[in-house]
């Protein structure tokens, strides 16, 4: 109950506007604390938008190592559209997040940053949703709008759909197993290409990948955790 009300609740209560607004720019710093705490070299919003035409949207967050796009969305699906999944609630109720992040931004900064490398992305979701990566979302829009097919460059299945949650597992697993970010979404790729080995949520993609492993927690989570513990 208590982790559902952090996780859930109280973001739930206090939604509107200007509060949405902020929480996306204060998951846009964790995500930026989480990157440093983790070592890895990435370019800023500001910083990509420095080197590309100022007439294109961006993305979050690039690590150049690992070609790896990062895009955070603190919006959530509408209730409706959540409890009834069809095709046309789930383009209107994602149209402004999610195939925004990946028709618009995503394809933009690809093509223009790394043209002739494979490229990555990570859409960072405050909540969970029901997809591990792309595809099925791909199919949908690409369904309901055929042209949209013609600019892509960033392929659906290398684009996954990441919750805050499995985000900070996700990078602790990669410290403490000394693999690299690219790597591990390979092998979740790999897994998504079957139906035998393909999963709903990439968190049980990291359920599987960290059995049986000890992971600790990253340095900007440790104090946070710590004020957690019950006090003597």
């Amino acid at each position: 109950m208590f982790n559902y009300t952090i996780r859930h609740y109280i973001h739930d209560i206090l939604k509107n506007d200007l509060f949405s607004t902020e929480f996306g720019r204060q998951i846009e710093r964790f995500i930026e604390s989480s990157l440093v705490s983790f070592g890895q070299k990435f370019l800023t919003e500001n910083r990509i938008k420095s080197i590309l035409p100022a007439k294109y949207k961006v993305v979050d967050f690039y690590l150049k190592e690992n070609t790896i796009f990062i895009e955070c969305k603190a919006s959530d699906m509408q209730p409706y559209a959540s409890a009834n999944p069809q095709d046309d609630l789930l383009l209107n109720s994602l149209k402004s997040s999610l195939l925004k992040a990946y028709f618009e931004q995503l394809q933009t900064v690809a093509r223009l940053i790394s043209p002739d490398k494979e490229c990555w992305d990570i859409i960072i979701t405050f909540k969970e949703l029901f997809w591990s990566d792309f595809r099925d979302l791909y199919s949908i829009a690409v369904g309901q709008q055929d042209e949209l097919a013609e600019s892509i460059v960033l392929l659906p299945e290398n684009v996954f759909i990441i919750d805050l949650y499995s985000w900070n597992r996700l990078l602790a697993f990669a410290k403490s197993a000394r693999r690299s970010l690219s790597d591990i979404l390979n092998t979740v790729r790999v897994a998504n290409s079957s139906l035998v080995t393909r999963k709903l949520l990439f968190s049980m993609h990291l359920d599987e990948l960290i059995a049986g492993n000890q992971v600790e927690p990253l340095d900007y989570l440790k104090s946070e955790l710590d004020l957690l513990k019950p006090q003597n």
